[in-house]
């Protein structure tokens, strides 16, 4: 499957992704800072953003940690707010090749945990992400994804830049 995301805008410090399949309308926009952390994502607002972004300085060594709050709307309205912890740090430098061609990148890993629901005080979320990010295009080349709840996987995914243009 062939996923395509537009920077449609770019304002002050926020950036709009307009997300699709290759073929369809996107029908949604994902909200992001200047430092790809993610305000909005569909149904999806994180408070003040999901935390999983580029950390500043982006050097190795570099850790964040942050308590995020997240609500999702629904057809009756939003959920109640939910408790996430993500832990960010930058692992190496790598240099990476995709379709889109040869990129010096910093490999970051991050672990985000979804803490209980009301309903279910005692589940548990966790998702382990690998991210590949150039510099020199100010954005992420190649994504690993892992997924667990309760210890069990969930699902388990990748993701790699093919094309990317300047207009």
């Amino acid at each position: 499957m062939i996923f395509e995301t537009t920077l449609t805008e770019v304002n002050g410090d926020e950036r709009i992704i307009r997300p699709n399949n290759r073929g369809l309308t996107a029908s949604t926009v994902w909200v992001y800072d200047k430092n790809w952390n993610i305000a909005m994502l569909g149904a999806f607002k994180y408070q003040p953003n999901n935390g999983q972004g580029i950390p500043e300085p982006l050097q190795i060594g570099a850790k964040s940690k942050a308590d995020i709050t997240f609500t999702q709307q629904l057809a009756t309205g939003w959920t109640d707010p939910k408790p996430m912890t993500v832990q960010v740090e930058v692992v190496s430098t790598e240099p990476v090749s995709t379709k889109a061609g040869q990129f010096d990148t910093y490999r970051l890993e991050l672990t985000t945990t979804v803490h209980g629901s009301p309903n279910q005080p005692l589940s548990l979320s966790e998702t382990k992400t690998v991210m590949w990010f150039a510099p020199k295009i100010d954005h992420w080349v190649r994504t690993q994804y892992e997924h667990r709840t309760d210890g069990h996987l969930v699902s388990k995914s990748s993701s790699e830049l093919i094309e990317y243009r300047v207009r």
